[in-house]
Parts: structure tokens; C-alpha cells; sequence
């Protein structure tokens, strides 16, 4: 056997031959040695005529790209850039990214899983389903008594589908198979169960008998929900259960739910989040034209240092309405910012009145309750108003009127007239002057025993308020 010579040494021989300057070296034996030394090395280079076999690791040191369409390139960083893949089997990846977008189609559910790999039918209603592994160490997940679903597209024109609902009878996780059974059709949505097929995925879907696998997260494009279930026992879920624990969306098997759509209270159209149970530290509600509604926020009393609002808070994060009590009353605050150290009160235009003490008006004599009949006297009546426990001000006491009612029409007329555009006091003088009674202000009758009042009407704040004086 000839002996093989490296490439190093080919290469010494092949410049030798080039450079070769004497007559008659014998070129035509030389260059004839140096072909056969390169014959062993022909079998270790890939051929571009035929279709190639290589033993051994290749290493492209620069990448390679493969196809006519040039789609899939191997890249030196390690990457790999194609059109598409296809998977017949299972993929793993340590990490996944989408540079896009992603769209699911159909329903998602959030729980234990497994992909049918064959199906064997062990009686009426009754199937042997093995799974896939995924992996080596794959291993089915599945107990008793779980309640399975699996959804499988026709994959016809009309994009329908049908769904299966079977219960665990027993698992045998050595060969990932387990016996079910099918649900009747009358407790199954729908009204009507199908036969497990193979290439399902199928999802636990809830457990009668055990507690912890009644939940499960469920998001269907095909309903248009996102729902979070609980104590979900069969494959219909309702409210008298306490099934449906939250959602987005409408589930048309909540018989509550949908009577308030059938009564127009809900719309289809419109999104709906229902939850048995919410704590929420910030909540915003809108009313229709997309203003807020406030929090009413009362304090037990006025405090004259607060600000007091009706708009955003930026401490408690919502929109609060404050609202206080003061003299007797509740009162809301109806601007963005109350006047600080500006009290509450009928005549202060930050404030409405919620709950509202009485607006009580009295009437004093400055000469006391008692009258001697047979002497003049001189008194003055003023007239008071107060708010529960607030004093109202003689300046925000409007249109007094006084008017005398002593059953002398006539007399009491001219009297009204002469005390018109008074304020909240009257003086009343009495002089029993026989011959000339329009000079007392009482009537010479009242000393008989006749009545004699004076009224007051007044008006606050829009309020009017009036009470009597009985001359006794």
C-alpha cells in the first residue's frame, strides 16, 4: 500500500514539482505520484453530483443554506432562520418568544392535559384512551373521577366542531392509558355527548370527589368568555352551585344570567364581568355619558381646617364625594373644592343639604309674655330663625312680611299695610284711647277677651317659615 502522505507533505511535492529547474527530472513520474496521493483524500469531500452520504460530524463553520427557495439558513450564532415548521411529534423549548402577535382559536383551558394517541372501545359507553408522551419521561396526569372535555374541529367548510365529555374510570399511568366512560347526553351542554377520537386534546375539565381539581381557568373564542370555575362536579356548570366563580363574557348555561338578559337588563352585545366575590382597592364607575360616579365619603363632623371635595382624590385613587355633619344636619359638598373654615349651611352655596335639621323660627316680646289690660305698654317682637343647632342671620332673614290677625278684617288690613317692608322685629304700641283706637297697635277689643296674634312669614334660603304671636 502506497503510502498516504499529509496534506502538508502533498503540497511540499506539488511546489517542488513547479519550481523544478533540471533537465530531465522525470516531470511526467512525478506529477503522476503526486494524483495518486491525492486519491485517498476523494472519499472525504462531499460529491455535487449525486446524492451524498456523510459518516461523520460535518461542521460549517460559516452556516449553510438549504432548498432552492434559500428559506432555511443555519447561522454561526446558532440560530436557525425558515418559513415555517412542522412538528410531528412533540417540541421543546427552553425559551419562546413571539416577535408578533397570538391568536387562539377555539377554547383554552388552563388545567391537567393530554393529546388521545389511540382509542379503544371496552364496552357500551365505555373506552380505553391512550395518550401521547411528549416526552421520555412523560406521564399522564389524569385521576379518577376527573371530568374530561375534548373539542375537535370537523375541519369543514362550516367550521363546526364537536365536543366529548367522559369521566376517569381508573389510570394506568406505567402505559398512559385510562378507562372513561361517556356522560349521558342529557348532562352534557348541548344535549348530546360524542366518542373520544384520536388527536384530541383533552383537559380536565372538574372532579366530583375531589375538591382540589373542581377549578380550572377556560377561555373559549368560540363563546366569546373568560371564566374562572369552581366546584365544577359535571360537565354543565350553573349558579345554584356556586359553579361559575368569575367571567368575562356570557356563559349561556347561568340560568341567572340569562333571564336578566332575556329581561333586557343584560345585553349580549355588551361586555359583562360577573364574580361571586370581589375586594378591589380601586374601584372607578362611570355613569352612561362616561362621567364618574363618586364615592360618598361622610365625616362625623365639620372640621374648619379640612378641605373638603367632590372630584379625584389622589391618596385614595377614586372619585369621592365628601360629605359632613354639622348643626343637626348632613350636608354634601357639590363643588371641587369647599371654601375651607366656610361652615355648612343654607346660605353657603358649597354645601346642599342632605339630611336637614328643622328650620324653626321664634318669636320674643321684648316686654315679656304678659300684658296688663287696663295700661299702655310698648313692647317689640323680633323674630328669630334657627337651623337645628345653627343660628340663622338677621341679613339672610328675606322677605319679612308681619301681619296682624285679630278678627277685624278691615282694621287688620289697614294694619298690614302700614307695617309693610319691615325686617324680623316689629314694635307694637298700645294706647287706650277710646276716641282714637287706630293709634294702638292692638285693638280695644283684646282687652275685652278677644284674640289678638301677630304673624311673621319670612323666607330662608328658599325656605319660607312663619309662626304666631298670641298677645295674651
Amino acid at each position: 500500500m502506497p503510502e498516504i502522505l499529509q496534506i502538508g507533505e502533498m503540497k511540499t511535492v506539488f511546489e517542488g514539482i513547479r519550481d523544478e529547474k533540471r533537465p530531465h527530472a522525470n516531470t511526467a513520474e512525478r506529477i503522476g505520484n503526486a494524483f495518486l496521493a491525492i486519491l485517498p483524500y476523494l472519499g472525504e469531500y462531499l460529491r455535487k453530483d449525486q446524492p451524498e452520504t456523510v459518516e461523520y460530524l460535518l461542521t460549517l463553520l460559516h452556516g449553510a443554506t438549504v432548498g432552492s427557495s434559500r428559506q432555511i439558513t443555519l447561522n454561526p450564532d446558532g440560530s436557525i432562520t425558515c418559513g415555517s415548521i412542522h412538528v410531528n411529534g412533540s417540541a421543546t423549548f427552553d425559551e419562546l418568544v413571539f416577535n408578533r402577535q397570538t391568536v387562539n382559536d377555539g377554547d383554552q383551558l388552563f388545567s391537567n392535559r393530554g393529546i388521545i394517541e389511540h382509542v379503544d372501545q371496552t364496552g357500551t359507553g365505555q373506552f380505553r384512551i391512550t395518550f401521547r408522551k411528549e416526552h421520555e419521561n412523560d406521564s399522564l396526569t389524569f385521576v379518577a373521577n376527573d371530568c374530561l372535555k375534548c373539542k375537535l374541529n370537523n375541519l369543514d367548510a362550516n367550521g363546526t366542531y364537536f365536543t366529548s365529555w367522559f369521566r376517569v374510570l381508573s389510570v394506568n399511568t406505567a402505559d398512559n392509558t385510562a378507562d372513561v366512560i361517556l356522560y349521558p347526553d342529557n348532562e352534557v351542554p348541548g344535549g348530546h355527548n360524542y366518542a373520544p377520537v384520536e388527536g384530541a386534546v383533552v383537559g380536565r375539565w372538574g372532579n366530583p370527589v375531589v375538591t382540589n381539581r373542581q377549578q380550572l381557568f377556560y377561555l373559549s373564542a368560540t363563546d366569546g368568555t373568560f371564566c374562572f370555575l369552581q366546584n365544577v362536579t359535571k360537565p354543565i356548570i350553573n349558579d345554584v352551585g356556586s359553579n361559575t366563580t368569575a367571567f368575562i363574557g356570557l356563559p349561556n348555561d347561568v340560568p341567572s344570567i340569562r333571564r336578566l338578559v332575556q329581561e333586557g337588563i343584560l345585553s349580549a352585545n355588551n361586555p359583562i364581568l360577573y364574580a361571586k366575590t370581589a375586594v378591589v382597592e380601586n374601584l372607578i364607575t362611570v355613569k352612561h355619558d362616561g362621567s364618574p360616579d363618586y364615592i360618598q365619603r361622610e365625616w362625623d363632623s365639620w372640621d374648619s381646617l379640612k378641605q373638603y371635595i367632590m372630584g379625584y382624590d389622589s391618596t385614595e385613587e377614586r372619585y369621592v364625594q365628601d360629605n359632613c355633619w354639622h348643626g343637626g344636619s348632613l350636608w354634601k359638598c357639590i363643588v371641587p373644592a369647599a371654601r375651607v373654615g366656610v361652615a355648612p349651611s343654607l346660605m353657603n352655596t358649597d354645601w346642599a343639604c342632605v339630611r336637614s335639621a328643622l328650620l324653626e323660627m321664634d318669636i320674643v316680646s321684648s316686654a315679656g309674655d304678659w300684658f296688663n289690660g287696663e295700661k299702655s305698654f310698648t313692647t317689640v317682637l323680633v323674630a328669630s330663625v334657627q337651623h337645628g343647632d345653627l343660628i340663622i342671620s338677621t341679613d339672610d332673614i328675606l322677605n319679612v312680611v308681619w301681619t296682624r290677625e285679630s278678627g277685624d278684617d278691615a282694621a287688620d288690613a289697614a294694619w298690614n299695610l302700614i307695617q309693610a317692608g319691615r325686617e324680623n322685629t316689629v314694635a307694637l304700641t298700645v294706647r287706650y284711647n277710646l276716641e282714637d283706637p287706630s293709634q294702638s297697635d292692638i285693638p280695644v277689643p283684646w282687652r275685652l277677651g278677644s284674640p289678638c296674634g301677630f304673624r311673621c312669614t319670612a323666607v330662608v334660603a328658599g325656605h319660607e317659615i312663619r309662626n304666631s304671636y298670641n298677645v295674651s
